[in-house]
């Protein structure tokens, strides 16, 4: 059994995790939120509860949300911590340290422009199928003018994964970059 092939794609297969991840927590620190938004996410951090007027079904929503958040904060640190123990496993292997980086990079790459090509070309439906997947239970679709859209509208969300992709996109370079470091 080949440990190098089997490490190099499990490294592929969890960078494009680590860094979308990352990239998500990095966005979300740097957007300024307006204060209703900024409860929200108090609210989803359990920092506080709720006082602004809000539904029983919306309050549910962002509950699952929660719970969402906490799983894939969860599947973040796991990964990051299989990543780091994997590159720690090859550090004197400057070659090998090399291919994890290059391969993790391009595969985020890749993950990447199926990412920005879902928002560009259609938008709505890549946000359906997001929340058809995170949230199955259908408690995610609300009025026009209820609370929830109107504090986070498709503009928010659009806007949010385009800076997401971005900024994954620079973090792919950066591991693609570490690769042809590793090689010198």
């Amino acid at each position: 059994m080949d440990f190098k092939k089997i490490f190099l794609i499990l490294f592929s297969i969890l960078s494009p995790l680590v860094l979308v991840l990352l990239s998500y927590h990095a966005v979300i620190f740097i957007t300024p939120l307006s204060p209703v938004q900024e409860q929200v996410f108090d609210y989803l951090s359990q920092k506080t509860s709720f006082s602004s007027p809000i539904t029983t079904v919306e309050i549910s929503h962002l509950d699952d949300v929660r719970s969402v958040m906490i799983f894939l904060d969860t599947l973040l640190y796991f990964s990051l911590l299989i990543v780091i123990l994997i590159i720690t496993y090859y550090r004197q292997d400057k070659e090998h340290i090399s291919k994890l980086f290059q391969f993790g990079g391009i595969t985020t790459l890749c993950f990447f422009v199926i990412m920005v090509l879902g928002i560009l070309l259609n938008f709505e439906q890549t946000f359906t199928l997001f929340h058809q997947i995170f949230f199955p239970q259908g408690n995610w679709q609300f009025p026009a003018d209820s609370f929830l859209i109107q504090t986070f509208s498709i503009d928010f969300f659009q806007s949010l994964g385009l800076k997401i992709g971005i900024t994954a996109l620079v973090f792919s370079l950066v591991s693609i970059f570490l690769a042809r470091y590793f090689l010198k």
